[in-house]
């Protein structure tokens, strides 16, 4: 696809995006802040990427600078922990590598974002079904037709297309967008 028609569908697809449910989730993770619970997030390559973008901008951007502990939103991305996942992947399997870190670390209450662009990740459907076994809020951040996911989850933003790098483009628009709703001055 030629760069000019990229464009134009990633543009298509951004003016089709439904806005109500990223407002809700800004609003469960502002409430989930406000009771010190935690966000957790996960996907698989460029949505791991996208995890740890949402986990880094919303753990720092929620926040003005001279707040303690208190103040702060609980939010850790599953993905960044390597050699954890790597042993999980080893010794389980690569579909308990969200949900084995979920079963240490969560707790009811909670929130899980899963984050995939097919909707249909073996190891993110995995850790959904077990967060919500948990008692989590399960939230599917999702393209192509929401696959598995959309079905399953509290809360489902689905980017419109079968276009892997538009999904994953409009995901990034997502949680800047997120950030935007939740961003205290700094």
């Amino acid at each position: 696809m030629e760069p000019k028609g990229y464009t134009e569908e990633l543009i298509r697809v951004l003016k089709g995006l439904d806005h109500a449910p990223i407002t809700a989730l800004a609003n469960m993770i502002k409430e989930a802040k406000e009771r010190g619970a935690t966000v957790y997030v996960f996907g698989n390559g460029g949505s791991g990427a996208a995890s740890s973008h949402l986990s880094e901008d919303l753990g720092k951007m929620t926040t003005p600078d001279f707040v303690d502990h208190k103040g702060r939103l609980r939010i850790l991305s599953l993905t960044d922990n390597t050699p954890y996942i790597l042993c999980l992947a080893n010794d389980l399997g690569y579909d308990q590598v969200f949900s084995q870190q979920l079963m240490n670390l969560a707790r009811a209450g909670d929130i899980a974002i899963g984050i995939s662009g097919s909707g249909n990740s073996k190891n993110v459907i995995v850790a959904l079904e077990k967060a919500k076994a948990m008692g989590l809020t399960t939230v599917g951040i999702l393209g192509y037709d929401g696959g598995r996911i959309k079905g399953m989850v509290d809360l489902s933003i689905h980017v419109r297309s079968f276009d892997m790098q538009i999904c994953e483009d409009v995901h990034m628009h997502v949680i800047h967008q997120l950030v935007k709703l939740l961003m205290v001055d700094h």
